[in-house]
């Protein structure tokens, strides 16, 4: 009626005005459905409310908290301490941090400590217990464990007594009371198998106290009692058809078979139960597989095994004793290969390992360390010292290689250059004939000054004679072409100098490397001489002047020159 009576108002407003109007409704008629809620769950007595509490979805954690948040505020009303403590049992249920639940376990504490009462203050030590364990303070655990078991013991709460027992022997086994641990369960089992026939929900209670007396034994190395109890167990799993507990059973065989030197049958039980079992017990059980292996020195298998259990035990982060003789092992196999990195892991892995279990004094276990702390925070030093100078060389070489390559670098670019360079002058001297070496025919307007017009041309003619009949091949000197052409050798040199630009030596070496580029292009024949024989079939005197020559006058070498002839 109330929704109707706020639309009709809207009902002459815009189109844009009517859509914020409606979210203004569903905004109000959910706000209202949630105030309707709240007064309803207000109406509800402790009991209802536990009741709504245990029934909504563990997703719903907004809805639990009013609920909690509710049976709180009621308690605190009425000023009922035992509901009050109840309702911090309700938070603590709802939080995922150890830190806070444990906060709420306090709170229950103190709130019913002052008060006798069938129930508490036993359940807050309980609780308190339970989240210490979650937190891996095994030692604080139990101490509260003990507490809460004397308080409900000398109020005769028995279902409160016998239920967290079993917790309480768990705990000691963990702090090494392996005795305190193994009293427990046998009083338990034998109070179990009195009543288990006539009661079946108490078979699976007897199965696993009998699976705990057996790894008690185990801690005690009394192997042959673990046997007996396991068997007893196996017997009882296939009784109750319960395979889960049957596999559990068959792998503790497996390990008391290891732990009693029978390898092979310990590993065809490991091996049987290995596919049932849970991420726990996989990690322990790869980790006796390495142990059995180890006997056939087969390092590789063994690593194989131990890096297994050691990623599932990480996978899931639980710690226990035996990965300090993975690790160990693990550490010497990487030492004797000389891979520092590999050895600084697991250093690292056995320094945390190490901590974690003196915090969760699980060092009592009696496992012999080949690494006390102080050696290993050495070795550790010397790896990273290792690994910095391993660095430092590894740098380097990398540094001299990177210099390296990119002067090979380097070197292959420029030596690319030059080949296509080198191809183009080639096909300029082949292909291209304006290319072609000459001295120039040009007259010098300054001719005439420097020497007779008669001298001039006599020089002119004799010199034209000197190159078509290709007398420059032979070895000649300026005065002895200066004689031949009837003149001297000041005049000779003048008319050189301005025909061509060059010196008489340059001059002749200019007509021979002319003449060679020529010649070679069509004699096959003189392309098979070596470098020297064609250098003096042309009128130099040495190998080395006459690639000189070349080189100066086209910007190849001959020997390149006449390959590139013979390739095309």
């Amino acid at each position: 009626m109330l929704l109707l009576i706020i639309i009709s108002s809207f009902k002459h407003l815009p189109l844009k005005n009517w859509a914020i109007a409606f979210l203004c409704v569903i905004s109000y008629n959910v706000g209202f459905s949630q105030v309707d809620e709240m007064e309803n769950l207000q109406s509800k007595n402790y009991d209802e409310l536990q009741i709504i509490f245990d029934d909504l979805p563990s997703d719903s954690l907004t809805k639990k908290e009013n609920v909690a948040a509710i049976y709180l505020s009621k308690a605190k009303k009425n000023r009922d301490t035992i509901s009050i403590g109840r309702a911090y049992y309700l938070y603590s249920a709802l939080n995922e941090s150890n830190i806070i639940s444990k906060e709420y376990a306090d709170s229950i504490i103190t709130v019913t400590k002052n008060i006798y009462h069938e129930s508490f203050p036993a359940l807050g030590y309980f609780l308190k217990g339970y989240w210490c364990y979650e937190s891996d303070e095994y030692q604080e655990a139990l101490h509260n464990y003990l507490i809460g078991d004397s308080i409900a013991k000398e109020r005769k709460n028995v279902k409160q007594y016998i239920s967290n027992r079993s917790m309480i022997a768990q705990l000691k086994n963990r702090a090494g009371d392996y005795r305190g641990a193994l009293k427990i369960y046998l009083t338990e089992i034998d109070s179990l198998n009195l009543i288990k026939d006539n009661n079946p929900s108490y078979q699976s209670h007897f199965v696993n106290r009998l699976y705990n007396a057996s790894l008690t034994y185990m801690h005690l190395k009394l192997l042959d009692s673990a046997k007996l109890y396991s068997e007893k167990g196996l017997k009882e799993s296939v009784k109750v058809k319960d395979s889960s507990a049957y596999y559990d059973f068959v792998y503790n065989i497996g390990v008391i078979d290891f732990l009693s030197g029978n390898n092979q049958i310990a590993e065809i039980n490991i091996n049987k139960a290995l596919p049932y079992l849970d991420d726990y017990s996989k990690a322990m059980a790869y980790y006796y597989k390495g142990e059995i292996v180890k006997q056939d020195l087969s390092d590789k298998e063994v690593l194989s095994y131990f890096e297994i259990s050691d990623s599932i035990a990480e996978k899931i982060k639980y710690t226990f004793p035996e990965l300090r003789n993975v690790y160990e092992y693990t550490i010497g196999y990487y030492e004797a290969k000389k891979d520092l990195s590999n050895q600084l892991v697991y250093v690292n892995k056995l320094l945390k390992l190490d901590s974690t279990l003196t915090h969760s004094k699980d060092l009592q276990l009696e496992i012999s360390k080949k690494y006390d702390r102080p050696i290993l925070l050495n070795k550790k030093e010397k790896i990273i010292d290792g690994l910095k100078n391993k660095n430092r060389t590894r740098n380097f070489v990398i540094g001299i290689f990177i210099i390296i390559t990119l002067i090979l670098l380097f070197s292959v670019y420029f030596y690319w250059k030059r080949q296509m360079l080198y191809q183009k002058k080639f096909n300029e001297l082949v292909f291209d004939n304006s290319q072609t070496i000459n001295p120039g025919d040009s007259d010098s307007p300054q001719s005439n000054e420097v020497m007779p017009v008669e001298i001039y041309n006599i020089i002119a003619m004799g010199l034209n004679e000197f190159e078509n009949k290709n007398e420059f091949l032979a070895p000649i000197t300026l005065v002895e072409l200066a004689k031949k052409l009837d003149t001297n050798t000041t005049y000779l040199s003048k008319y050189i100098n301005i025909k061509t630009s060059n010196n008489f030596s340059q001059y002749l070496n200019r007509l021979r490397v002319e003449y060679a580029i020529e010649k070679l292009k069509t004699d096959s024949r003189l392309r098979s001489f070596t470098i020297k024989a064609i250098a003096e079939e042309i009128g130099f005197g040495t190998a080395q002047s006459f690639s000189k020559a070349f080189y100066q006058e086209t910007g190849i070498y001959p020997s390149y020159y006449i390959k590139k002839l013979s390739n095309d």
